[in-house]
């Protein structure tokens, strides 16, 4: 029997008030199901590189996904149910020699970008042609000559042909402090003008990452309308503001549920699965930055403090974590912000779109079953 991915998209409103002292309520005003049909499969593992983007020439927020049994790219219209796009990948990935190993990063619905594990190059896919392709070895540009250089597999960005790439250094073990300020001395991006193939770093790091061990060894980040990169970093609540190299301004961006000294991993538990799993769990962070360019704002994300195990003692699942949505206006000033407790919606995935704010929510009857469910937050202020 065909399977679907389903997509639950549940209308809600969430006021956004200057007065962020005040808790903002939220209502939902309707609900509704989107089925996606697939191909035959025993598994949701026949899924990969779900992810959720804005196509700008249609207006349209779209799922995209790679299907393995097929090796085609499906694109689909969240709000329309209709697959939209298809792109049969098979022959592309074979040229490229590429196996279960890369990671593509959708830019609308014409261009991916391709992240290969195997020979540590990058390729622009442009309807399926190659437009561009480089290798991201350090040691081939970078003027500080940081290697080896190991690929994380965060999100690459992409603006004003420009790639941009989170990178990782695997030569130093991170076990004691002088390490430690090391390697957080170094700049953890790598930005790529694919107009002259230009190669330069950015991102530094807070200096509280240079005398503290917080198991967190990347940034977060987004690009916003005058394709400036703004960082985040999960234990400092400062925003950083980059054109390129350089950096154009700072801001304290902090949560009120933010209100305790982040607690440090100690250095001696980083090979202890349990402890870093604790850790990671019941540590506060800011987990995300989002920037909306149809509001010209910015969503960031905040989980408090929490104890590891549910009522049950048991240990939590992400979906039972508490978060904060932040709101945060064009200046990066914080304008709302609403605490989401009862496990009903997560921020694995967030996407600004012209109707509201797009994020995953959790589903209860999606247990062994190949289900997405995701909510439309509305702010207050763009109802007419």
């Amino acid at each position: 029997m065909s399977k679907f991915l389903i997509l639950a998209v549940i209308t809600i409103f969430i006021s956004c008030g200057i007065n962020s002292n005040k808790e903002n309520k939220i209502r939902a005003t309707r609900t509704y199901y989107i089925e996606l049909p697939y191909i035959k499969t025993k598994s949701a593992a026949a899924f990969s590189s779900v992810d959720l983007v804005y196509d700008k020439k249609s207006n349209k927020p779209i799922l995209a996904y790679l299907l393995k049994a097929d090796s085609q790219f499906y694109y689909v219209d969240v709000f329309s149910k209709k697959i939209i796009k298809k792109i049969n990948f098979k022959s592309m990935a074979k040229k490229l020699g590429l196996n279960a190993y890369f990671s593509p990063f959708y830019i609308g619905l014409d261009s991916i970008l391709i992240l290969s594990e195997n020979d540590k190059n990058i390729y622009l896919i442009h309807n399926n042609k190659i437009e561009f392709q480089t290798s991201v070895y350090a040691n081939e540009y970078s003027p500080q000559n940081y290697e080896p250089l190991s690929l994380s597999q965060f999100n690459i960005l992409y603006s004003n042909n420009c790639i941009y790439v989170v990178t990782t250094y695997n030569d130093m073990v991170l076990n004691n402090m002088q390490n430690i300020k090391k390697y957080f001395n170094r700049l953890p991006e790598l930005g790529i003008s694919i107009t002259n193939k230009q190669y330069f770093r950015l991102g530094k790091f807070p200096s509280n990452y240079l005398t503290n061990f917080y198991y967190d060894c990347y940034p977060i980040r987004c690009i916003n309308n005058h394709n400036e990169l703004v960082y985040s970093f999960r234990n400092n609540d400062t925003l950083f503001v980059y054109n390129k190299q350089k950096l154009v301004k700072f801001v304290s961006a902090k949560s009120k549920y933010d209100n305790a000294p982040h607690a440090t991993m100690p250095i001696d538990a980083v090979d202890k699965i349990s402890k870093v799993k604790e850790y990671n769990l019941a540590a506060a962070r800011y987990e995300k930055i989002v920037y909306d360019p149809f509001k010209n704002c910015y969503y960031r994300v905040f989980k408090p403090s929490q104890n590891f195990l549910n009522e049950q003692n048991q240990i939590k699942q992400k979906k039972e974590l508490n978060w904060v949505l932040m709101v945060l206006d064009s200046n990066l000033n914080v304008q709302a912000e609403h605490l989401f407790t009862k496990g009903e919606y997560n921020y694995k995935w967030m996407l600004p779109t012209q109707n509201g704010l797009l994020v995953s929510s959790t589903c209860e009857s999606c247990q062994n079953r190949d289900l997405l469910k995701f909510t439309l937050l509305q702010t207050h202020e763009s109802q007419p």
